[in-house]
């Protein structure tokens, strides 16, 4: 008497694997060197904001819509939006309706 095991792979795992290949390949081999000159309290640098404020104090940041009427889309453009590992971004709403609109400039070096 043989005893063979059989392997049943279904469509639903081939189709998750097939999508993580596909994620993977574009991801860079080595991230590490692109996070290596950002400092510990590090946070993003803002260009410009429409109906939303942000402020810093320390290393933490608020980003805020919570002065504007609901149904307001605050949109802040920013020059890199990097936050080290001691720094804290905070984003503030007062109604559920209100969206903020984050634009990070992005650079290849």
């Amino acid at each position: 008497m043989t005893n063979t095991a059989k392997t049943t792979i279904s469509k639903g795992k081939i189709t998750s694997l097939i999508a993580l290949l596909s994620f993977t390949a574009y991801m860079p081999v080595s991230c590490s060197s692109a996070f290596a000159n950002i400092s510990a309290t590090t946070l993003p640098d803002l260009k410009d904001s429409i109906n939303g404020s942000v402020s810093i104090d320390g290393n933490k940041m608020n980003v805020d819509n919570t002065t504007y009427a609901a149904g307001t889309v605050a949109q802040f453009d920013w020059n890199s939006f990097n936050v080290g590992k001691d720094a804290e971004v905070n984003f503030g709403f007062s109604a559920n309706s209100q969206t903020i609109l984050n634009r990070p400039k992005f650079t290849v070096n």
